[in-house]
């Protein structure tokens, strides 16, 4: 949306010249229970809003021409302080928005951060150095699987590879995002283990069934011809050959959520079509020596259409298809048709007679990973949920003789909180969100949603590959209409279904934020970073954080107030910070909140004008609850300063709404701001230090940052 607002810039008619509103638009927060803006019985505060669109500045010296290439938005220019009064005894401030300006827009970067691990049962592991292909480009996790990579500005859609090329017991992968511009995605990519060699002698024919689990259920069958295959200078290769033949089994709901690409292509007149599977296969060959081999005759495969539930019709034709993936784009790729074959053979005197017969030639079967899908018609489903939230789509396929999966889709939620997603129609489904910080959303309940999508909220269904965890999940059916949340697939329904805005009458699915991850006021979160101000809430341009855990039947909401050494007066306050704890997910009973505080560090001195390192006092109060402070975890409390300072003897009183404690935050003991179980990130960078501290990890940089009930700062009993 932004980019599109920028070009409408490219020329401009200085008589309609686009300006930006000083007086911010509303925004209203809601304060923890039992807050209230103080003076008032407000629990609700207008924080302000700058609506981020283009304008034009009196200054600049393209105003007054009718082209320039200089981008101007419109921003926060002032803030102000608002003061909150919790429980009628403790208060701290929030920034509320007061003006709005014309500035230099930044360009909005696009990234998709995450980790990469392997699975085998329920164990996973993360995938050490794994390699990541963009078309030419290659990148590297890092030894723990973490990964970040900038989306190029012009992609809406970027195919990627996975491959694991530093152990090599992992399958590759094919993994489409779908991108908003300007936001960070989280992603955790699930590798599958290489299957095991399968022996043969090239020399002679070799059959493999496949979708197999031991019960006679396998589903298909190929049959490699002798003297097939190929060593590297081209001569025919004989002898022992492996053969490792990689399956997605369209029953299995784990197979098909992580399946490569997204089950879509393109068609004749470049629209997008979205495919049903009945399963995915790859061939790999390979010499004793682990040497690939290639093909250099036609593969034949057979597939029992009853057992995948594909439609044959009275004169044995099928609108099935055998695809290829082509890894550059993340698009399945036509290569050839099914047909009915009535051969005797071995196979179908222990399956039904009718079987489909496709022929993998030596081009098809380079490509890798191979489909048999089907085109279908499909529908478009609205859903609401916070900006740079990912939402994914799991559906069965209807009158299958048991489990069966048609797909599995996903959607990148834009910043109009509205992603729709393509689905197939007549389908029951079930639908998840997670937000860009790896977190699980929680579906709203699904009023006035018309009674034949017979929608719900579950506990089971859509499953985090690799967790354990129970997730919330919507489960409804795909019958569409024409006010949603299930709309045709025609233009202007789909726009509806695309608004920003909902329009009045119609319906989505809506996903909120788990319990809270902080109020995201996060209160008077300094605003001073002047070198020479006393008050700096930077030196070194560096966040800090404290990481309080509790443990009881709730979580608590806790203000941190950061002060000069040895000072409790507001005058050398350096600033406050609230957060509300949020469940810890290792732990039953355990809450979890990280509060921003001043880093101990360089305060300037206005008589002699210089900066003297100092220790930070903080005072810790919990505005809700009834919470008992248990121990602290902060180290040097008799060298604060590295001069011998010691702490001040632990001073808490109690009040109204709780009770308050003193810390002390030591200075590292020697540069930067190493300091026991207190957490930090570059200025610029404040949600890697939130990561940090909930994960219990000070060198967190990409993967799941979940809270845990690791390494806490404080830790308090509530009740």
């Amino acid at each position: 949306m932004t980019d599109r607002l920028y070009s409408s810039l490219n020329y401009t008619d200085t008589s309609k010249e686009i300006s930006c509103n000083p007086t911010p638009i509303t925004k209203n927060a809601t304060l923890p229970t039992g807050c209230v803006v103080h003076g008032t019985s407000n629990s609700t505060v207008d924080v302000g809003q700058c609506l981020p669109k283009p304008c034009l500045r009196n200054d600049s010296a393209l105003s007054n021409t009718a082209c320039h290439d200089e981008t101007f938005c419109c921003v926060v220019e002032e803030v102000e302080d608002v003061t909150i009064s919790c429980g009628g005894a403790a208060t701290f401030n929030i920034s509320k928005v007061s003006r709005c300006g014309c500035q230099e827009c930044e360009t909005p970067k696009s990234y998709i951060t995450g980790v990469v691990v392997g699975i085998k049962g329920e164990v996973e592991k993360p995938i050490t150095y794994c390699e990541i292909k963009i078309g030419d480009y290659y990148y590297n996790a890092d030894d723990k699987g973490a990964f970040k990579i900038e989306v190029p500005d012009d992609k809406q859609r970027l195919s990627v590879v996975f491959k694991d090329t530093y152990d090599e017991e992992y399958a590759d992968l094919t993994k489409v995002f779908r991108i908003v511009q300007g936001q960070a995605l989280f992603s955790k990519i699930v590798l599958r283990v290489k299957p095991a060699p399968k022996p043969f002698n090239s020399s002679e024919p070799f059959k493999v069934p496949f979708g197999d689990s031991g019960d006679g259920s396998d589903f298909a069958e190929i049959e490699i011809p002798e003297d097939a295959l190929l060593k590297e200078d081209g001569t025919i290769y004989s002898g022992k050959a492996n053969l490792r033949l990689s399956v997605t089994d369209p029953r299995n709901a784990t197979d098909v959520m992580t399946a490569p690409a997204d089950f879509s292509t393109i068609d004749e007149d470049g629209e997008e079509q979205i495919l049903v599977s009945y399963g995915m296969l790859s061939l790999d060959f390979e010499d004793d020596s682990g040497n690939k081999l290639s093909t250099s005759k036609s593969i034949k495969m057979f597939l029992d259409p009853e057992k995948l539930n594909i439609s044959v019709d009275n004169n044995g034709n099928t609108t099935t298809k055998l695809w290829w993936l082509d890894e550059n784009t993340g698009r399945w790729m036509e290569a050839g048709d099914l047909w009915l074959d009535t051969k005797e053979t071995n196979r179908s005197r222990r399956s039904p007679t009718r079987f489909l017969l496709a022929e993998i030639t030596p081009v098809i079967q380079r490509q890798g990973t191979m489909n048999i899908d089907v085109r279908e018609n499909f529908s478009a489903v609205r859903v609401a949920a916070p900006p740079g939230s990912t939402v994914r789509i799991l559906c069965k396929e209807p009158n299958a003789s048991g489990e069966q999966y048609a797909g599995y889709l996903e959607g990148a939620v834009d910043a109009s909180s509205v992603t729709c997603i393509s689905v197939w129609i007549d389908r029951e489904c079930f639908m998840q969100g997670e937000s860009s910080n790896a977190r699980f959303l929680v579906p709203s309940s699904p009023d006035a949603f018309p009674p034949s999508v017979s929608a719900s909220i579950i506990q089971t269904g859509l499953q985090s590959v690799g967790s354990l965890a129970s997730v919330q999940s919507f489960s409804f059916e795909t019958r569409t209409d024409n006010n949603g949340p299930v709309y045709p697939h025609s233009d202007n329904d789909v726009q509806n279904c695309r608004a920003s805005d909902l329009i009045p009458g119609h319906r989505q699915f809506q996903f909120t934020s788990p319990t809270s991850t902080g109020l995201d006021l996060t209160s008077n979160r300094p605003t001073r970073p002047a070198f020479r101000d006393p008050l700096n809430w930077y030196p070194g341009n560096t966040n800090c954080f404290i990481k309080i855990v509790t443990t009881g039947p709730r979580g608590s909401t806790f203000l941190a107030s950061s002060y000069r050494a040895n000072t409790r007066d507001n005058a050398n306050k350096f600033g406050d910070s609230v957060a509300m704890a949020n469940p810890a997910t290792d732990s039953d009973n355990t809450f979890v909140a990280c509060l921003d505080i001043r880093c101990p560090g360089n305060v300037y001195h206005q008589d002699t004008r210089s900066q003297v390192p100092e220790w930070t006092y903080v005072l810790v109060t919990h505005l809700t609850g009834s919470c008992d402070f248990q121990t602290h975890h902060l180290q040097k409390q008799n060298d604060l300063d590295n001069s011998g300072a010691n702490c001040p003897a632990a001073r808490s009183k109690r009040h109204a709404a709780g009770s308050e404690n003193w810390f002390c935050i030591p200075l590292p003991s020697s540069g930067g701001f190493d300091i026991d179980n207190v957490y930090t990130s570059p200025r610029q960078n404040r949600q890697r230090g939130v990561n940090r501290c909930n994960t219990g990890n000070k060198n967190w940089d990409a993967g799941p940052s979940n809270p845990s009930s690791n390494s806490p700062t404080i830790e308090f009993t509530c009740r």
